[in-house]
């Protein structure tokens, strides 16, 4: 594929998933709509970045959005992948905009990868944890390179208060921070919004529904997963 078809599915991709995504309400109940497309992106991307005279800033800056929306997904370990990238490229970067994303960068890299080491531990050890004993949880985030843009002092400092924010965020079931169950996310909601009529929808008692209907669908393909309010009430500390 020539840099000109790759420019112009990148455009199109774009395009299908702000059009999910940011719709005249400003709501985001479309994600999964927009995921197929965030994942075409994600891979013309790669495609795009290795041609030798491709715009790095632009790359930089896709790839951030690509980040902010996969991870809302949720926190996917794709979202953390497009971070990285946008971040080597704001490295190599001498326009003053860019290089200004390298802190935030920083931070988003640390609190997603903060997110799903949490998320994976609490599930493995839940019978384990106590209050006192949870500072091994967090990934330290070593090996992120900022390549001397930063301080050692502030990448830490980041990483810091990334790990506070994965403390604070609502525990998910390490199933959702896998590619498996990104790429069921399209089906799954289209076929269990259509189970519930409009007026369930707006009801008090529909995400507990949905919920179960969402646990008995995933274990169909072969994902167990827990609700939200199961989870956070097993590892509430």
């Amino acid at each position: 594929m020539s840099r000109e078809q790759t420019e112009s599915r990148i455009v199109y991709d774009k395009t299908k998933a702000d059009s999910f995504i940011s719709p005249a309400d400003g709501s985001r109940v479309f994600m999964h709509r927009a995921y197929p497309y965030l994942n075409d992106l994600l891979i013309q991307m790669d495609i795009y970045a290795d041609f030798p005279d491709a715009e790095k800033d632009t790359c930089c800056m896709i790839y951030i959005y690509l980040g902010d929306e996969l991870a809302l997904v949720p926190y996917l370990p794709s979202a953390v992948a497009a971070y990285t990238k946008a971040l080597a490229f704001a490295c190599e970067s001498e326009n003053t905009t860019v290089l200004g994303e390298i802190p935030d960068l920083v931070y988003k890299i640390a609190k997603c990868r903060n997110i799903i080491a949490r998320d994976i531990y609490m599930a493995e050890n839940a019978a384990l944890l106590s209050k006192e004993d949870d500072g091994h949880i967090y990934d330290d985030c070593a090996d992120i390179d900022v390549k001397g843009k930063m301080k050692a002092a502030n990448v830490k400092k980041l990483i810091t208060e990334a790990a506070k924010t994965a403390r604070s965020t609502l525990i998910a079931h390490p199933s959702e921070h896998t590619s498996e169950y990104a790429e069921l996310i399209y089906d799954m909601n289209e076929t269990l919004y259509a189970a519930f009529d409009d007026e369930m929808q707006k009801s008090d008692d529909f995400p507990y529904a949905f919920w179960a209907a969402k646990k008995m669908y995933l274990r169909r393909h072969g994902i167990e997963w827990e609700s939200p309010t199961k989870l956070n009430e097993k590892l509430k500390r």
